[in-house]
């Protein structure tokens, strides 16, 4: 394809001191950076950007034959850098906007690749910055139109107009800005904005769900240690859903697929006179593959509102629960061990302890609680049930959480997002032994961030057992 690129001008005048490791001051002064970039890129309606750039490579149209193609002048310069933030001004043909914001490690770190990306905002309003990327390696990157780039370090700015047009820039990273190091910056929990920058505009390639096999939590997470096992008491049982979710993208060179695949691993025992754990742990089997590298944590499907309760059958009383995990908090960022989350604590009290109960009273102890919005912390030692014999107690996330990241992935544990719910029970009756049947009931919404669409899932589980003194 033709270059577009048609001038560079970059002229750096700094202190020998910032050609170091890094270019931030050590007092956290700000770092002015008398440097101006010259540069030609280009618009397209985000129609032509779909049939040009977007879909199979067989299938696209030649980019120069699109009408809605312009070519545009870009003026970046006033580069100002501190506490790993970035502000700059910019002219974009006749229009001036002035971008700032912070600094992180892009996800390609997951892969050895040194790129740093921005979170930047525009603050005249004209412009939505759909990806700033400071490049700084020499491995092959997805460039759009300057492919003369790739194996280079480059600069990418993606825009879009208030119009509705996609903007792209792509050119050589300037010399005051090629010392920064990805390693030097956090890596934040959601990478979202920047791997599918071109959610909502770029039209999916494929949208299904793969029918689950005994094998779909291995493959889907990378685990070959895991494996569904059998209905029993006494020992872990594992639910998947009936199906695993996946979207692909083809966006430039970049082949992207999302697959997740939701599942629930749980545990009953006899009720006795001394505590009884019950416990049921949420967990996600997923992964992104884009071209040949694997990435864990950004993916396009989402878990919210997740309910994990249980009802208890004859002769039985539930009296403490507690909760571990992490989640994703969408106003704050990753919860776990020790943290506090919002829940609706939900609780069924009776007036006696049950005796003759069917798993269709089990069910209605669970669906005619009552809850409210407390406080829990992950990791805690638990919650005290008091008042009346307690037949159902169980949790549901409030919204702003959220669990996408593969539970168990690059040879840990745990390392992802989860949700793990325990109830303790104690045997509350006459003396006598009672085979009896309790019911866990698991509820999220799975949320697709590309296609924007909720599906919720709502799944009962029959738990036989011995109520005994």
């Amino acid at each position: 394809m033709k270059r577009f690129k048609i001038s560079l001008l970059a002229v750096a005048v700094l202190a020998g001191s910032l050609f170091q490791a890094s270019v931030f001051a050590a007092d956290n002064t700000p770092k002015i950076l008398n440097t101006v970039i010259e540069d030609q890129g280009i618009s397209l309606t985000v129609e032509g950007f779909n049939e040009t750039l977007v879909g199979r490579k067989e299938n696209r149209k030649s980019l120069m034959s699109q009408k809605s193609l312009h070519k545009l002048d870009l003026k970046l310069g006033d580069f100002t850098l501190k506490d790993e933030s970035v502000s700059f001004n910019a002219n974009v043909g006749e229009t001036a906007i002035s971008l700032s914001g912070p600094l992180h490690a892009s996800y390609k770190i997951q892969n050895d690749m040194n790129s740093i990306v921005g979170d930047l905002t525009d603050a005249t309003g004209n412009f939505k910055v759909l990806l700033f990327e400071i490049f700084n390696d020499t491995q092959n990157d997805n460039l759009l139109i300057n492919h003369d780039l790739n194996g280079k370090p480059h600069l990418k700015l993606y825009l879009l107009d208030s119009n509705n047009n996609i903007l792209i820039f792509e050119m050589d990273v300037p010399e005051t800005l090629n010392t920064l190091e990805a390693k030097s910056f956090a890596e934040v929990e959601d990478n979202k904005k920047e791997m599918f920058w071109f959610s909502g505009l770029a039209e999916p390639l494929s949208v299904k769900e793969i029918p689950t096999s005994e094998t779909s939590i291995a493959e889907v997470s990378g685990n070959t240690n895991t494996s569904i096992s059998p209905t029993a008491l006494n020992e872990f049982s594992t639910w998947t859903n009936p199906t695993t979710y996946y979207t692909s993208f083809y966006v430039g060179s970049d082949y992207t697929q999302c697959y997740s695949l939701p599942y629930l691993s749980y545990k009953h025992v006899n009720v006795s006179s001394s505590d009884s754990t019950w416990i049921a742990q949420f967990k996600i089997a997923e992964h992104t593959k884009v071209g040949n590298y694997t990435y864990y944590g950004n993916n396009v499907f989402e878990y919210k509102n997740v309910k994990i309760a249980f009802g208890s059958g004859d002769y039985s009383t539930m009296i403490r629960t507690f909760q571990q995990g992490r989640v994703y908090d969408t106003t704050s960022g990753l919860k776990k061990t020790g943290d506090n989350i919002s829940a609706n604590l939900i609780k069924k009290t009776i007036s006696k302890v049950p005796y003759g109960s069917t798993i269709n009273d089990v069910i209605g102890y669970i669906n005619t609680a009552t809850s409210v919005v407390g406080d829990v912390r992950l990791g805690s030692t638990g919650v005290n049930l008091s008042g009346s014999p307690v037949s159902a107690a169980g949790e549901k996330l409030t919204s702003k959480y959220k669990l996408e990241e593969c539970t168990d992935h690059s040879g840990q544990t745990d390392n992802g997002h989860y949700f793990t719910y325990h109830v303790v029970l104690n045997y509350e009756g006459n003396g006598s032994s009672k085979s009896t049947t309790g019911n866990l009931q698991l509820k999220f919404d799975v949320w697709n961030a590309e296609t924007y669409t909720t599906t919720p899932v709502s799944k009962d589980f029959s738990l036989s057992y011995t109520a005994k003194p």
